[in-house]
């Protein structure tokens, strides 16, 4: 981060390595000043998996998470539960927002009631399986759910499950 922010740096990758631009792979927390050095001395360069501007590619993660609940709708669940551990971050990546509001569109579109459990970064495992097992005793169990990520799902099919004495069909 610290030489990506350096005005006499950033031209100088460029001639060092024979570029002819960069592929910026940041997904949060890219520094500032490294943004304004690139656009400044009009470095070709994409960021890879973030919304920016422009000069960027990144997947339609809102469309995806609308499709995937869509598709459970369409196998007959009504009781979709979606579940991010991390999502009350300073810093969080756009697919966080973007995959729970596909989510709720689609839930929405079907008249469904949203089941969401939307975590802070931080917790323990043991913390994370309390927690998820907290709120599926608090209502009525899902048919189905979706998780943002593997660390939700492993914890959920590895500690919660048995808990609660439920498996996966």
């Amino acid at each position: 981060d610290e030489r990506m922010t350096d005005a006499a740096f950033v031209p100088k990758i460029l001639r060092e390595v024979m570029a002819d631009g960069l592929l910026i792979n940041f997904h949060t927390n890219a520094p500032d000043r490294m943004a304004e050095l690139i656009q400044k001395h009009e470095v070709p360069s994409i960021w890879i998996n973030a919304k920016q501007e422009s000069d960027c590619v990144y997947p339609d993660e809102c469309r995806a998470m609308q499709e995937l609940t869509a598709h459970f709708i369409a196998s007959g669940h009504t009781r979709i539960a979606y579940v991010d551990e991390s999502y009350a971050t300073a810093t969080q990546h756009f697919s966080k927002v973007d995959r729970l509001a596909g989510y709720q569109n689609a839930i929405e579109a079907a008249g469904l009631e949203p089941l969401s459990l939307l975590l802070r970064s931080g917790l323990t495992r043991a913390d994370l399986a309390r927690e998820f097992a907290e709120w599926l005793a608090s209502m009525p169990c899902p048919t189905a759910i979706i998780t943002y990520g593997c660390g939700e799902l492993e914890v959920f099919l590895c500690a919660v499950l048995p808990r609660l004495g439920l498996r996966t069909p």
